[in-house]
């Protein structure tokens, strides 16, 4: 199957030699081919071999990234009757050879499923902490939605209280609490403040840091098979960025506060989208930078950014906070979209397919996995 490469990595981890000298094999390779990669063409283009190097800077799991990388290469190269050895000691030689045409053909061929088995998907369908709609019916079993409907609203109501009913970020006051209250003559806010005519309010929303559609597909209707294998090849490339966060979010722990922050309605949007990022400052507990990934001319928001922030603690201090962990991971992502360019592809592709959604009373959901699948079919005896 199209997703199974990502499931069946080696298991025996490399030697500390291996290791030093697969990446050092790895790291020529990029730098031979980088340089003049073959841009991946749609409306807009991404770089699939600088795609490759971001990751390699970007995983906590060096190890099994290097892992995947030389059996996929490999793997690909004897289907095309070369020997990765050979292949790789006349690299010197030419960089135009059919056996380095075949090993540039094979790195661009792993982008392409690591963006689609991937990027794709957590860039796609994050959003907002998912409403129950008859969309969401479609996908999931009755007994399934209910509990999805009973965590979100859990957790929403965690993260109000434990991030006082502010956006982390902007600090702009909860516009329900307000509401709730508007016939007092004084609103006071969680830390016993009074809310005057001049503060900030808002909508606030809950954003999850590592997607919720990523990593929530494991309870879908036999209708939809294919799901579950997307979403444990989504798991297992997530892992390779911290095995042992990733592995805390399986199943229903997804909806933990750890992996979660109250956003206002527009900085929530740019976190969705991996246009913002939070970068901890050293030493200093509970304390992050929040910035544009890509740099800008202008501001978007009226809180300019950067702007250093502490998150607050529950009141009763009996809240789990945002993962740090989650939020490196979060970060790396937006890097690797927006320096790859695969961010903007993306988008583009997001773009061209949103009449669809519309006109076709599609979901996000169904037009991704079409797409995804698709593809699939296409390359799967490649």
């Amino acid at each position: 199957m199209y997703f199974s490469e990502f499931e069946q990595i080696p298991v025996e981890p490399l030697s500390t030699d291996d290791c030093a000298q697969k990446l050092s094999d790895f790291d020529r390779i990029i730098s031979l081919f980088e340089s003049r990669q073959n841009f991946v063409q749609g409306q807009e283009f991404y770089k699939p071999i600088t795609l490759l190097r971001l990751m390699r800077e970007e995983v906590g799991d060096l190890d099994r990234f290097l892992r995947l990388f030389f059996s996929f290469v490999e793997s690909k190269l004897l289907k095309k009757g070369f020997d990765f050895k050979n292949a790789f000691s006349r690299l010197d030689n030419s960089l135009f050879s059919p056996s380095a045409v075949a090993l540039e053909e094979s790195l661009t061929a792993l982008a392409e499923k690591l963006l689609r088995c991937f990027f794709m998907p957590i860039k796609a369908l994050a959003g907002n902490t998912p409403r129950i709609t008859s969309r969401t019916t479609s996908f999931y079993d009755q007994d399934e939605v209910m509990a999805i409907s009973r965590r979100t609203s859990a957790l929403r109501e965690s993260c109000l209280i434990r991030d006082h009913h502010r956006c982390v970020v902007s600090r702009i006051f909860d516009i329900d609490v307000v509401r709730k209250h508007k016939h007092k003559d004084r609103i006071i806010d969680d830390n016993g403040n009074e809310v005057s005519r001049n503060d900030q309010i808002d909508y606030l929303e809950i954003a999850h840091i590592i997607p919720f559609s990523c990593l929530s597909l494991t309870n879908i209707r036999r209708s939809k098979p294919e799901l579950p294998e997307l979403t444990r090849a989504a798991f297992q490339i997530l892992k390779m960025f911290n095995p042992v966060a990733v592995q805390e979010l399986k199943g229903s722990n997804i909806d933990r506060p750890i992996n979660a922050l109250t956003l206002n309605l527009a900085i929530q949007k740019y976190f969705n989208n991996f246009q913002i990022a939070f970068t901890r400052v050293q030493g200093v507990e509970r304390t992050y930078t929040i910035d544009y990934v890509r740099p800008r001319n202008f501001h978007v928001f009226r809180t300019r950014l950067p702007v250093t922030v502490t998150l607050d603690l529950a009141p009763d201090n009996d809240i789990e906070l945002p993962s740090p962990q989650l939020l490196d991971i979060h970060r790396a992502i937006a890097r690797i979209l927006y320096l790859s360019k695969v961010g903007e592809y993306i988008d583009n592709f997001l773009g061209n397919v949103s009449h669809n959604v519309e006109a076709r009373g599609l979901s996000p959901l169904d037009e991704c996995v079409r797409f995804i699948l698709a593809f699939a079919s296409d390359t799967s005896t490649s």
